[in-house]
């Protein structure tokens, strides 16, 4: 093609591609020449699909530039440049080579494909989906992309632990599939498991992405790295760590979770699981390390001074039962980390519940605070304030931390909204009913503008982690 259009209908050609100046192609073509060339110029393709049979050579750039097109398998050259502006399929069981990498603006879909060879740059409105292999590194490049197609990525992640302006997807959303991550990324935004699993733990994953479980999607971590860092964890799905390490920011949602023997999972922040009959397996051996809550305990009892982990289990006494065990717990030198019961996990019967964990590891320097709870450490306790190992457990109360999450389920959605919107009368006046202390966030005795302002930061959608702290 020297330039020019081909559009409508199916062609299916014997004798190659080659082009040698701008053309678009807008209709089913299949090329089962000996080769294909792109030489000069641009070749765009705007609907239809393309299946070459070979690879593509040249020194040109394919254009991608609409949802309807496909690019089947082969090889791209290592002069050809690729540009997925739209979305660029890959036929089932095919690997795709990249030999010079990619720029990825809107949506490559995998079907049960091997994507390899070059890396790819995605932009913010990147997204990589489907279920396969992914075995070429993967890089966030914000100045790749305008604006377009793709999917807009959910809240950037925590700025403190990624470089600012990263984004992208990568998600897996073929029921009973697996997508997984064999080559290292580095910036990407979030990864999610929507309807399928997402495996991971065999490559390098820089900048701590957020990981977003949804309800019928699963996660695995798998043994590889010596430590697989993650930013926030929203878990409304499975999260399986098997054999390995995970350091995460924090952790909230109502899904389950599998850590096998000789895995540690360490934490920043809060792990706050609102999960109710959701499986919940710690086998021994299995670690849990909260590393959070930098700071000075005697000070004013608020919330900013400790990590939070959810006191999950039925308060049963000493002998307890299975439900919401932690194997082994241990606080990092330094750490000071409250006990709290923010959610109902099925359990409380009308009666706070408790943390129940086989083993207690404090830190030097390390302060676990009880907040008027139950702890109990193999068949023992309630254990009491005083000296433990290199730290201490004391029992002062901890002002709640004004959470906009008003149903206690790990997001704040229309349905909190809803919840807020009953309560908003104004300044200066009572709220509209009574029951709305948990949405004067200012706690000047109002349900007001300051308040709402206080729920918008907050506001993130359903099974997403809120978009505050």
């Amino acid at each position: 093609m020297n330039g020019g259009e081909l559009t409508g209908g199916h062609v299916t050609n014997m004798g190659g591609l080659d082009v040698n100046a701008n053309a678009v192609i807008s209709s089913d073509i299949i090329m089962g020449g000996a080769s294909n060339s792109i030489d000069n110029g641009t070749l765009t393709l705007t609907a239809g699909s393309v299946q070459p049979g070979t690879a593509i050579s040249g020194s040109g750039v394919l254009r991608v530039a609409s949802g309807g097109s496909h690019y089947a398998h082969g090889t791209i050259g290592t002069g050809l440049t690729i540009d997925a502006n739209g979305r660029l399929m890959l036929s089932h069981m095919e690997t795709l080579t990249l030999s010079k990498g990619a720029t990825n603006c809107g949506r490559i879909v995998l079907s049960g494909s091997t994507l390899a060879g070059g890396t790819i740059r995605i932009g913010s409105t990147g997204s990589i989906r489907g279920y396969g292999r992914i075995q070429t590194p993967l890089t966030f490049d914000g100045s790749a992309c305008g604006t377009g197609g793709g999917l807009a990525p959910l809240a950037a992640v925590n700025q403190t632990q990624s470089a600012p302006g990263s984004g992208g997807i990568i998600a897996a959303d073929e029921p009973g599939r697996v997508l997984e991550l064999a080559s290292p990324i580095a910036g990407i935004a979030e990864l999610r498991a929507e309807t399928g699993t997402l495996r991971m733990g065999t490559a390098a994953i820089e900048s701590r992405p957020k990981l977003s479980i949804l309800d019928t999607g699963s996660a695995e971590c798998v043994p590889g790295l010596p430590v697989i860092e993650l930013g926030d964890i929203a878990n409304h799905g499975l999260l399986t760590i098997a054999g390995t390490n995970i350091r995460l920011t924090r952790y909230t949602g109502a899904g389950g979770i599998n850590v096998s023997a000789a895995s540690t999972v360490a934490v920043d922040e809060d792990f706050l699981s609102s999960a109710t009959d959701a499986t919940w397996s710690w086998e021994p051996g299995a670690h849990l390390v909260m590393a959070g809550g930098q700071g000075e305990p005697s000070g004013p009892s608020g919330t900013g001074a400790w990590a939070r982990l959810e006191a999950a289990a039925r308060d049963a006494g000493a002998q307890g039962d299975a439900a919401f065990k932690l194997a082994e717990l241990a606080l990092a030198d330094g750490a000071h980390v409250a006990l709290v019961d923010l959610y109902d996990n099925g359990h409380r019967q009308g009666l706070s519940e408790a943390l129940y964990v086989e083993s207690l590891t404090l830190g030097q320097g390390s302060v676990l605070n009880l907040n008027s709870l139950h702890l109990y450490v193999g068949n023992q306790g309630p254990i009491g304030p005083g000296q433990y190992g290199g730290g201490q457990i004391v029992d002062q109360p901890v002002t709640p931390r004004a959470s906009a999450d008003l149903d206690g389920d790990g997001d704040v959605d229309m349905t909190d909204f809803l919840g807020f919107q009953a309560c908003f009368n104004g300044p200066n006046q009572a709220p509209a009913k009574a029951g709305c202390a948990n949405t004067d966030f200012d706690t000047d005795g109002d349900v007001d503008l300051m308040d709402f302002g206080t729920f918008q930061a907050c506001f993130n959608g359903r099974n997403r982690p809120p978009a505050c702290p």
